[in-house]
């Protein structure tokens, strides 16, 4: 029994020798498992997960089922929190979201349109903020939002009336705007190329994905204008018709305008005269004055009419009972006559075939709605704007779409597949009215917005 004790014992002890190092083996195997996580090698056992609300990095591939996935940076990553808004109309503020049964009961103050708020959260379409020292919410749908804060670098902005216009009537100086900073736009240069660039959340959202596409084409959407306060609209309507009928400068050896100024400095410019009242259509289809001495006329025009005819007031074309036929209008560069004696700012505008109106917004426009934008492609490698038809925010008829080159097309496609309109007259302005319509937008802000 002795001898069987002592074997039994020996048995033990080998067994709990071959346990003890089964043991550290397996720890060994854990340490270095862990060891690889901890120094970052790869895992081929490790779960592929993306992980909901992550911001993710730009082009980043994400591998699900052995399924490469190139996921969108900005699918996440954009937010209105933190960004700044400001109500179109006075909107009330809520205590909390309200249901259309109790909405009264929960009104905490009404918040005037234009003021500078920032968005604190978001939820069903509405934004929470801060107001007089009271939190709560506001609709959002009626709120301009900054671009640059919500979209950031999917865009690329130039708020050139903030700083010095661009406004021209084709390649001639609108005196008083171009080169000024528009009336209303004062507040909104933030400096070192930084803009508050107001425009409705709706249409900010609708906009996203266009950027997108753009961006994934090699290509990116820069910004020249989006709201545009009434008052910058009156002011370069009523400084362009102050001058409208007159006649363009002429310019030096060096295609300088010369333009003398008066003590307040304003351009002097000469008005475009019609021909005396009294004067007739002559044989030869130009009109011949009073004192037997003719004027060419732009070809076209005045041959319509009989021969005979009266000219009376502003260009009325006359038979000889008085019955106006006609209005001769004046002269346009695209016919042939360079004279700038004969050459108005209307002239150039116009063209002669496109009413006045179609460049300059007598009332109000899309703009002060805050759903119009300003924009053109740009190449992201070289920061230049991509070549169009005439230069942006050229108030004439170079810039309509009918003269659009493939360049203007293409921006055209981007924002008509998105869901916006254009403008005939101007290739750069589209404009979002289904959700004009949608949510009745039939105000808007005077004024300029701040920060």
């Amino acid at each position: 029994m002795g001898k069987n004790k002592f074997y039994l014992l020996i048995l033990i002890l080998v067994l709990c020798t071959f346990m003890m190092m089964g043991g550290l083996c397996a720890w060994e195997i854990l340490v270095n498992k862990n060891r690889k996580a901890d120094t970052g090698e790869p895992q081929k056992e490790a779960p592929n997960v993306v992980v909901v609300g992550e911001k993710l990095t730009p082009n980043k591939e994400y591998v699900k089922d052995d399924i490469p996935i190139n996921i969108s940076q900005w699918d996440e990553g954009v937010s209105p929190v933190g960004a700044l808004i400001w109500p179109l109309k006075n909107l009330e503020l809520y205590s909390e979201i309200p249901t259309g049964t109790n909405a009264k009961e929960l009104v905490i103050d009404t918040v005037p349109k234009g003021t500078p708020l920032v968005v604190e959260a978001e939820q069903d379409n509405y934004f929470n903020v801060v107001f007089a020292g009271n939190s709560g919410v506001i609709d959002a749908g009626y709120c301009l939002i900054n671009l640059p804060d919500y979209l950031g670098d999917l865009l690329e902005y130039n708020i050139t009336n903030s700083y010095s216009s661009i406004f021209m009537a084709h390649d001639y100086i609108l005196y008083g705007i171009t080169d000024t900073v528009v009336t209303g736009y004062e507040n909104i240069n933030m400096g070192d190329g930084e803009y508050l660039v107001p425009y409705l959340y709706p249409c900010a959202k609708k906009l996203q994905p266009v950027a997108e596409t753009v961006i994934a084409d090699g290509y990116k959407l820069r910004i020249y204008d989006a709201f545009r306060p009434y008052v910058a609209t009156r002011y370069i309507y009523d400084t362009v018709n102050s001058y409208i009928d007159c006649q363009v400068p002429e310019r030096d050896e060096n295609g300088v305008e010369m333009v003398e100024f008066d003590e307040e400095g304003n351009a002097l410019l000469n008005k475009k005269t019609y021909p005396p009242v009294g004067s007739v259509v002559a044989y030869d289809g130009s009109i011949r004055l009073n004192d037997l001495t003719t004027i060419i006329a732009p070809a076209g025009t005045v041959t319509e009419y009989p021969i005979g005819s009266l000219i009376g007031e502003n260009g009325a074309v006359m038979d000889e009972t008085g019955t106006v036929l006609g209005t001769l209008y004046l002269p346009t560069e695209n016919e042939g006559i360079t004279n700038s004696e004969d050459l108005t700012y209307k002239a150039v505008i116009t063209g002669g075939g496109y009413q006045l109106g179609a460049f300059l917004a007598q009332v109000s426009s899309a703009h002060n709605k805050g759903i119009a934008l300003d924009l053109t492609l740009c190449d992201p490698e070289t920061g230049e704007d991509l070549k169009m038809q005439s230069n942006i925010h050229d108030l004439s008829y170079h810039s309509v779409i009918l003269n659009n080159n493939d360049n203007a097309n293409l921006l055209a496609k981007y924002m008509k597949e998105g869901g916006f309109n254009g403008l005939s007259s101007e290739w750069w302005h589209f404009q979002d009215d289904d959700t004009r319509n949608k949510l009745g937008i039939n105000f808007m802000l005077e004024n300029g917005v701040s920060p």
